[in-house]
C-alpha cells in the first residue's frame, strides 16, 4: 500500500458558470495554497512521521478540528523511509485555520494500537491500524471530544487544544466484535445546571460510556452513568436527555432499541425484515426518531415505546449499503451513493 500521508483540503465548489477551486491543502508535500504555492514542508509544519488524517473533521467557526494518526519512520537498507512499527501510532488532534490551512495548535493525545489476538507478535510486525478514529464532536461552546479508537478518549479546549481530561476506555478482546466505528460519539446538551454528557461507544471497546463533558474541577469523576455492556448492540445512533438509541441485532434481524441510562429501562422497536440492512444513521427529536434501512425510511414515536408511525419504502430496488440523514430547509434528506431522496415533513 502507499505509505504516504493523505490530504486534508479546502475546496470552493462550482457555482453557476464559475469553476470550483482548491484554496489550500495539507498533504504529503506540506501546506499548499493557491496564492503562494508550497508554503511549508509537512515535517516542518506538523512534525516528522507518516501523517494519516482521519475522516470527518469538525468545522468550528474559524477553524477545522482534525484527528490524525502519526507513524514513526526509519530508513531501510536501501535508503528509503519505512514504518518503524506498523501496528502502533500516535493519536493527534490539530486545529487548522479555515482561511489559510495553517495549524493553530497541534496536540498529541496518546499512543496506542488496535486490540491484538496474539500479544507475542512484535508490534512492528503487525498490520497497519485499520479502524478510523471517531469523528471529533463539539461539546458545549468551547470544547471538543476526540475518541481515538486506540484505547482512550480526550476532551480538549477548542481555543488552544489544552487537554481537559483523558479517559482510558475498557478494551474488548481482539476476537470479539466491537461497536461500529461509523457513527460518531453523541453529546447530550447541558441541563438543569449539569454539564453536557458525551455518549461514547468506542470501536475498540465493549462498553457504552457516558462521560462528563467538562473539566472535573470538583473531583466528581468523569463517569456520569454506569457503562452498558455491548452484548447484541451494534452501534450508538443517537442520544439526548430522554435516552440513548442503539442499533441492535437479534440473530439475523436488526432493530432500533431505546435505553435510559439513569434507570436502565430498555424498549425495542419492531424488527426489520429478514435480509434488510440498516444504514446506521438516525434523526431524533424529543418525541420522534427517524431511521433508514436499505429498503425504507421508518418514523417511530419515542413517547409510545418506539411505536412505528410510518414506513416509507425507498423508490428503487437493490438498496444502498450506506446513507446519511439530514434536515435542510424543513425537509428530510437521505443521501445515498446514487442520489438524494427528499421527504416533506407533514404535521
Amino acid at each position: 500500500y502507499d505509505e504516504r500521508s493523505n490530504t486534508v483540503a479546502r475546496l470552493v465548489p462550482p457555482k453557476g458558470p464559475r469553476a470550483g477551486r482548491l484554496e489550500w491543502a495539507v498533504g504529503p508535500s506540506g501546506l499548499w495554497n493557491e496564492v503562494d504555492g508550497l508554503v511549508a514542508p509537512l515535517d516542518e509544519l506538523l512534525g516528522p512521521g507518516l501523517w494519516e488524517f482521519q475522516p470527518e473533521p469538525l468545522l468550528l467557526d474559524d477553524r477545522l478540528v482534525v484527528q490524525a494518526r502519526v507513524w514513526s519512520q526509519e530508513v531501510d537498507e536501501n535508503g528509503r523511509l519505512r514504518l518503524a512499527a506498523r501496528g502502533e501510532a500516535r493519536a493527534v488532534a490539530l486545529a487548522l485555520d479555515l482561511a489559510s490551512g495553517r495549524p493553530l495548535w497541534v496536540r498529541e493525545l496518546g499512543r496506542g494500537a488496535e486490540p491484538r489476538a496474539r500479544v507475542d507478535i512484535p508490534i512492528a510486525a503487525t498490520r497497519r491500524i485499520r479502524t478510523p478514529a471517531s469523528a471529533p464532536v463539539r461539546v458545549g461552546a468551547t470544547r471538543v471530544f476526540c475518541g481515538t479508537q486506540l484505547g482512550l478518549g480526550v476532551l480538549l479546549d477548542v481555543a488552544d487544544g489544552r487537554v481537559l481530561w483523558s479517559y482510558k476506555n475498557p478494551r474488548r478482546e481482539a476476537s470479539d466484535p466491537g461497536w461500529s466505528a461509523v457513527p460518531p460519539p453523541r453529546v447530550v446538551p447541558a441541563r438543569d445546571g449539569a454539564p453536557p454528557v458525551v455518549a461514547w461507544a468506542p470501536a475498540d471497546g465493549d462498553r457504552l460510556l457516558w462521560l462528563r463533558g467538562d473539566a472535573d474541577l470538583g473531583g466528581e469523576g468523569l463517569v456520569v452513568h454506569p457503562a452498558l455492556a455491548r452484548d447484541e448492540a451494534l452501534a450508538l445512533l443517537g442520544a439526548d436527555a430522554d435516552g440513548t438509541l442503539l442499533l441492535a441485532r437479534y440473530g439475523p434481524l436488526f432493530t432500533l432499541a431505546s435505553y435510559r441510562p439513569a434507570s436502565g429501562a430498555r424498549r425495542d422497536a419492531i424488527d426489520l425484515g429478514r435480509g434488510e440492512t440498516p444504514l446506521s444513521d438516525l434523526l431524533l427529536s424529543p418525541d420522534r426518531a427517524l431511521f433508514a434501512s436499505d429498503r425504507a425510511l421508518y418514523l417511530f414515536d419515542r413517547e409510545r415505546e418506539l411505536y412505528l408511525l410510518e414506513a416509507l419504502p425507498l423508490p428503487f430496488t437493490g438498496g444502498p449499503s450506506t446513507g446519511r440523514l439530514s434536515v435542510h430547509e424543513g425537509k428530510v434528506e437521505l443521501l445515498v451513493p446514487n442520489g438524494v431522496l427528499i421527504y416533506a415533513v407533514l404535521r
